[in-house]
């Protein structure tokens, strides 16, 4: 896909009608995520998969979640761009704070702690610490009507506590954390309606969506193609 159509496929998920019970949504690339809500949106690790003309695109945007320092979940090119045209609440993994520090877009960015709910508009945010390399940070965000999980690219840790009715989860390369199996005990813990597969090659996200729909009946699995608007009906 060329680089006007990534971000035509942008422009055209902000036209997308919506109503209560549905969003819309574009996976990027690893787990870059913009989903809108009826009255609302939020990105979620917007990295290096995101490029200038794509993120012009972007209407609008109430939230901004980065999980932790990657390139493919974090860049500090796309936190400069996002609020250029743009002016939503930051919330990042502490790491991220700390390496913006003495930056001019430092003062924009909240580091968010594990334990510590915020409350952000209509919004309950909650930050989980999840198992990677690096320091990582999962989110939870609940709304009047709808609660959301992303899972960046981490491993297992227990979610039984943070049920969700979306949950993004990661199931694959190139992360050395997260697997098919990881995937499924989320969703064994979390129990969504609704998941998005991300963060795989393209056979390990199909096989995480068997193996979930297999498992957990009651569940739905998503399976996108990068920059592929879509509706999700709960």
């Amino acid at each position: 896909m060329q680089k006007h159509e990534k971000a035509e496929a942008i422009r055209v998920l902000y036209t997308i009608p919506l109503e209560a019970g549905e969003i819309a949504l574009i996976f990027l690339e690893y787990s870059a995520v913009i989903m809108r809500l009826p009255d609302a949106a939020i990105g979620m690790d917007l990295g290096k998969s995101v490029e200038t003309n794509q993120i012009q695109a972007i209407e609008s945007l109430d939230l901004l979640l980065l999980s932790h320092t990657h390139s493919d979940h974090y860049q500090p090119r796309v936190i400069r761009q996002i609020l250029k045209i743009a002016s939503p609440k930051i919330f990042v993994e502490p790491m991220i704070a700390k390496e913006l520090d003495g930056k001019a877009i430092a003062e924009k960015v909240t580091a968010i702690h594990p334990g510590e709910p915020v409350k952000e508009g209509q919004f309950d945010i909650t930050a989980i610490a999840g198992v990677h390399p690096r320091p990582i940070t999962l989110f939870h965000v609940k709304g009047p009507d709808f609660s959301l999980f992303h899972g960046g690219d981490s491993g297992y840790v227990p979610l039984k506590e943070y049920p969700a009715e979306f949950a993004i989860l990661p199931c694959g390369a190139p992360s050395p954390s997260c697997t098919l199996e990881t995937a499924l005990q989320m969703t064994i813990d979390l129990q969504p309606k609704v998941v998005l597969a991300v963060h795989g090659r393209d056979e390990q996200r199909w096989e995480c969506k068997q193996l979930i729909e297999r498992e957990r009946p009651g569940t739905r699995v998503h399976i996108t193609k990068p920059f592929e608007p879509i509706t999700i009906v709960f």
